[in-house]
């Protein structure tokens, strides 16, 4: 998912769906804005290494409260190692230094430190980079020669093209095309590149069937299916069919509570061990082994909290358990302060627990540490909902706000990002506004069959059997799977009738 991380002046687009707490981020060029590095830390709880010569952003920094997870370095990245000219500003209230004289730099220039990336990487002891921000003066085009030249695993690149960018940008873009690298984004000079290994492909499969909880909001065709768990070699089949098609990161959810399946962690276990990333979704309404949990626990994890109130989830959720669910959460919040797992928490607002999301927040706030942690609300309205991806509690009331003022008779799921006190939708999973389409996102029954979505539990839009056939992406492109997906986008399927 792209997203864009920090102020409107130094803020970058970035690949956000693979980067985790043990990420390793190297952002080159500080000046007196680290919003996009602080905001990383933040979001994702990985540490990111700072670097920068220049004596005035290293004193800024020396002021700044920051946490053990941002690393400053004070010396450069360029294409060489060793000291350079180091040209002030012409403009003397600007910070930004260039190993590049002319231009908008002056004639006087200070004399500062520079290392290779390879040497740098060498001596903090990394063979690998997921994300790498430039915004170096100058210096970004033998920066790119040394990744591309030398084959540095660097997975996702962002920089901003300064000196020469009308005559070596265009070239810049082609090493790095060639190198593998999909561009993903531009706004203004900043440009944002993507190793196509490293691009999400998901996929969703349900695990089972059963649930509990019959939520009064669910889809009522969901209500009527059959408890069906997969099979333990079925679900070892269908892992190795995503790895040998490339397929990286899988959405664990069903039609029911995939919790209830007795091999949820085996399984988990089983994706880490063939790097598929997990995101687990769950309303943790059952029984947990939690020390099962602490050896296999997944990469995400979406939890939904309607209410901290017995009562009101009984009546939401006729089946549900508070008092398991509520320990669970305490158990959890436990486990993520040790661990911090990238947690997303989702609410569905109705009439009964409206009034109870400022309770909802301040709950979450306190019994769960900020890093990673996301927050979710779907709004209620005509017996459908509305979903909202908010980074932060506080901007629930922007979403609903806006929830209430468009789509109140509309099911989808938006992610979104704050614009000031705007919500600006980036995609939908399900349909837009307009209800004209749907991006669907494939999704695999226990049985083994491949559906254009995951609202088909009695699977009446089945493209195929994964198993039988041994691929998904040859389903995918056949003349039928082609077929079903583009009537998944027009929601003209039969099933579409629940979302549109």
């Amino acid at each position: 998912m792209l997203e864009r991380l920090g102020t409107h002046y130094g803020g970058w687009w970035i690949e956000t769906s693979k980067l985790l707490k043990d990420s390793i981020v190297y952002s080159a060029g500080v000046g007196e804005d680290i919003s996009f590095d602080v905001e990383l830390i933040r979001r994702f709880g990985c540490t990111v290494h700072g670097f920068d010569p220049t004596p005035r952003a290293v004193a800024w920094v020396a002021k700044q409260q920051l946490t053990v997870e941002y690393v400053l370095h004070a010396y450069g990245l360029a294409g060489f190692d060793g000291t350079s000219k180091f040209y002030s500003p012409a403009i003397t209230e600007h910070v930004s230094h260039s190993v590049v004289a002319g231009g908008d730099m002056s004639e006087s220039y200070i004399t500062v430190p520079f290392k290779r990336l390879s040497t740098a990487m060498k001596e903090l002891g990394h063979t690998y980079i997921d994300l790498l921000k430039m915004d170096v003066e100058g210096c970004e085009y033998e920066i790119i020669y040394e990744i591309t030249h030398l084959n540095l695993d660097v997975r996702q690149i962002v920089l901003e093209f300064h000196r020469y960018a009308e005559f070596e940008g265009g070239k810049v873009i082609l090493r790095l095309k060639q190198a593998g690298y999909a561009h993903v984004k531009t706004e203004g000079d900043n440009y944002s590149f993507v190793k196509k290994s490293e691009l999400l492909k998901p996929i969703s499969i349900g695990l089972t069937t059963r649930c509990p909880c019959r939520c009064r909001y669910c889809y009522p065709h969901l209500k009527t299916v059959d408890g069906i768990d997969i099979k333990e070699d079925n679900f070892k089949q269908i892992v190795g069919i995503l790895k040998s098609e490339g397929y990286n990161f899988l959405h664990i959810c069903g039609y029911g509570e995939p919790m209830l399946h007795p091999k949820v962690f085996d399984f988990i276990d089983l994706l880490r061990e063939n790097s598929i990333t997990s995101n687990l979704i769950t309303r943790m309404s059952c029984p947990i082994d939690w020390k099962r949990f602490g050896q296999a626990y997944p990469d995400r994890m979406l939890v939904t909290v309607d209410s901290l109130k017995p009562e009101v989830l009984r009546n939401i959720s006729p089946g549900f358990n508070p008092q398991l669910a509520r320990a669970n959460l305490d158990s959890l919040a436990q486990f993520h302060r040790i661990q911090k797992i990238h947690l997303v928490f989702n609410t569905t607002v109705c009439s009964l627990n409206y009034e109870e999301l400022p309770e909802i927040e301040s709950w979450l706030s306190t019994n769960f540490t900020r890093d990673g942690l996301g927050y979710k609300i779907s709004y209620s309205g005509k017996g459908m909902g509305i979903g909202f991806g908010c980074s932060e509690p506080t901007e629930i009331k922007h979403a609903l706000k806006y929830a209430r003022d468009l789509w109140t008779d509309k099911f989808c799921e938006v992610r979104c990002r704050i614009e000031g006190d705007t919500l600006v939708p980036l995609y939908s999973s399900r349909c837009w506004p307009e209800g004209k389409i749907c991006i669907a996102v494939p999704d695999l029954s226990p049985g083994g069959d491949l559906l254009p979505c995951c609202h088909d539990p009695l699977c009446k839009c089945v493209i195929g059997n994964v198993i039988e056939a041994k691929t998904i992406d040859g389903l995918l492109k056949s003349q039928k799977g082609v077929a079903m997906m583009e009537m998944a986008k027009g929601l003209l399927l039969p099933i579409c009738k629940y979302c549109s």
